[in-house]
C-alpha cells in the first residue's frame, strides 16, 4: 500500500522540473506520477516506452488531466530519447501544445530545449542550435538553475560533436560555475563527463586524469556503477592513444566487470550517440 505522504511520491522528478508545480489531486495521480519517474530514472527503456505509451492512450486519467499528461509525456520523452528520436519528438512536440494551452513558461522553453536535442540526434545542427539557444535564454530569464546546466551541457557538447572542443569548454565551466551556486544542485555527472571527453580531445592529459578520479570517486561514493564505467572506458582510449597497451587493458577488464555483472549499460554523456 503507497501512503499518500511517502516521500518517494512527493520527491523531485529525475528530469529537471519542480514537481510541485503539479497540484496534489489524490493518492492516484501521485501513484501514476511515481510510477514515471520510476519508468525513467531507472532507465527501464522498453518496458518503459511500451507501459508508457499503454497508459497515455488507455488511461482515462491521463486524457482528461493535461497537467498530469503533460508530466507523463515529458516522463516518455526521456526514456524515448534513449531508443527513438523520432518518438522523442512526437512527444515533446505534445509536451509543447499542452505548454502552449496551460500557459506553462517553464514547460514550453523545456519542450524547446528537448525538441533541439532531438533534432541534433538526427543531424539537424542548425535547429538544435537555435532551439536549445532559444530556451537558454528562456531558462536564464527565469533563473531556472537546473535547466540553464542541461541547456550549457547541451550546447557544449554539439560543439564537442561538431569538432570544436575549444569553444565548447567555457558552456561545460559555466554551467559547473551555476550548479556550484545552487546548493541543491548535486554533482552534475553529465556535465563532468563532456567536460572530460572535451579534456581528453583537447590533449589535456593531466587535467583530464584529475576530473577522471574526481567523477570516480564521486560515482563510487553514490553507488553508480554506470558512470563509473563510462569515465573507465573514455580513460581506456586515452591509454591506447598513449601506446600504453598495459593500462587500456586494465581499465577495460574493470569495464567487462562492471558489464558482466549486469549493472550497466553503456552510453555517452545525455544520451548523445557517438
Amino acid at each position: 500500500m503507497i501512503r499518500v505522504c511517502s516521500r518517494k511520491l512527493t520527491q523531485r522528478p529525475a528530469f529537471g522540473g519542480d514537481d510541485n508545480a503539479f497540484p496534489t489531486c489524490g493518492l492516484r495521480i501521485k501513484a501514476l506520477r511515481f510510477l514515471w519517474v520510476t519508468l525513467s530514472a531507472h532507465k527501464w527503456v522498453i518496458l518503459g516506452e511500451r507501459r508508457g505509451a499503454r497508459e497515455l492512450e488507455e488511461n482515462p486519467l491521463l486524457q482528461n488531466d493535461r497537467e498530469l499528461r503533460l508530466f507523463c509525456l515529458a516522463k516518455k520523452g526521456d526514456i524515448d530519447g534513449e531508443i527513438d528520436s523520432y518518438a522523442m519528438r512526437r512527444d515533446w512536440e505534445q509536451v509543447q501544445t499542452l505548454a502552449e494551452e496551460l500557459g506553462d513558461i517553464k514547460w514550453q522553453y523545456r519542450a524547446l530545449a528537448q525538441l533541439g536535442l532531438a533534432a541534433f540526434y538526427d543531424g539537424d545542427l542548425e535547429t538544435a542550435r537555435k532551439n536549445v539557444g532559444a530556451a537558454l535564454i528562456a531558462a536564464t530569464k527565469n533563473n531556472d538553475a537546473g535547466a540553464q546546466i542541461r541547456y550549457l551541457t547541451a550546447i557544449g557538447i554539439g560543439l564537442r560533436e561538431s569538432q570544436m572542443p575549444t569553444m565548447a569548454l567555457p558552456y561545460f565551466e559555466k554551467a559547473l560555475k551555476i550548479a556550484g551556486a545552487t546548493p541543491d544542485a548535486g554533482y552534475q555527472f553529465l556535465t563532468q563527463e563532456a567536460h572530460l571527453e572535451t579534456l581528453i580531445d583537447m590533449g589535456q592529459a593531466d587535467a583530464a586524469q584529475r576530473l577522471a578520479d574526481d567523477i570516480l570517486a564521486n560515482a563510487r561514493q553514490r553507488d553508480l556503477p554506470q558512470r563509473e564505467a563510462i569515465v573507465l572506458t573514455l580513460l581506456a582510449h586515452v591509454a591506447q592513444r598513449r601506446k600504453d597497451t598495459d593500462a587500456a587493458q586494465r581499465l577495460l577488464r574493470q569495464v567487462l566487470a562492471l558489464t558482466q555483472a549486469g549493472v550497466v549499460r553503456l552510453q555517452g554523456p545525455m544520451g548523445v550517440r557517438s
